[in-house]
């Protein structure tokens, strides 16, 4: 005991200020005491003082480092977001071209040779996502339905040969033959008819146009656009066809 109370002076113990206390002057010091000795009660009172101030930073701490990391964990999933996945861009991208939102111009190069060959008054017709019957070898043609067609591109006296009858036959239209240009630039011919569908007339591109699915890789799904231009010597109606599928 005497170690203890000898060790233990006036001053600070880990930061915890030590009060000096005042001796009795009816008690007379002895040679070797300074008067800043405590008794062993006070020394007992400084360490639960210190026990307790200690332990109450270490709580505060990790309490402060638990309710840190649980902000982060709950803001993480907030700030994540996920990306789009390839498939639903592809979704997306091919539902616009559907809508014919913001549609691809001409190729330069096709635009070029139909200049150069004399043509003039280009406009899209339609754009559109091939169906099955539109490649079906037993249909054999291209329908252009009346509701996704941009602009009327044949004339009143056109119309009237459109509309005329091959013989007795409702079903069958005399038709007018119209020149074509692929994405390679190749010059063909096919007919333009206009048939009944459901509870409308739609233009129909029709004669030889198996053999354009099948020399341009045409499938069920595919986008193309319709592009009418004349000739300027001839006034002949003419179309080019654009497959879009690759810009998917």
């Amino acid at each position: 005991m005497g170690m203890i109370e000898e060790g233990l002076r006036l001053g600070e113990i880990n930061g915890v200020n030590i009060p000096r206390r005042k001796r009795s002057s009816s008690v007379e010091s002895k040679p070797d005491d300074d008067g800043a000795s405590i008794s062993m009660m006070e020394v007992a009172t400084i360490m639960i003082a210190m026990a307790n101030a200690n332990g109450g930073y270490y709580k505060r701490k990790r309490k402060k480092s638990s309710t840190s990391k649980q902000r982060k964990k709950s803001s993480t999933p907030k700030q994540r977001k996920k990306s789009p996945t390839k498939k639903q861009r592809r979704k997306s991208r091919g539902k616009e071209m559907e809508l014919g939102k913001s549609p691809p111009e001409m190729p330069a190069a096709m635009r070029d040779r139909i200049v150069g060959n004399g043509g003039i008054e280009i406009e899209l017709v339609i754009q559109k996502k091939l169906e099955e019957s539109d490649v079906n070898r037993n249909n054999g043609r291209l329908s252009l339905p009346a509701k996704k067609v941009r602009r009327e591109f044949v004339r009143e006296e056109e119309k009237k040969i459109l509309d005329e009858e091959k013989g007795k036959n409702e079903k069958k239209k005399k038709g007018m033959e119209v020149g074509i240009v692929d994405d390679f630039l190749r010059e063909s011919s096919m007919w333009l008819k206009k048939w009944k569908i459901g509870s409308g007339k739609d233009y129909c591109l029709m004669n030889n146009w198996n053999c354009f699915v099948e020399e341009n890789g045409l499938r069920s799904g595919d986008f193309v656009q319709l592009w009418s231009f004349r000739i300027n010597s001839s006034d002949r109606l003419c179309f080019a066809i654009v497959k879009l599928s690759h810009l998917l």
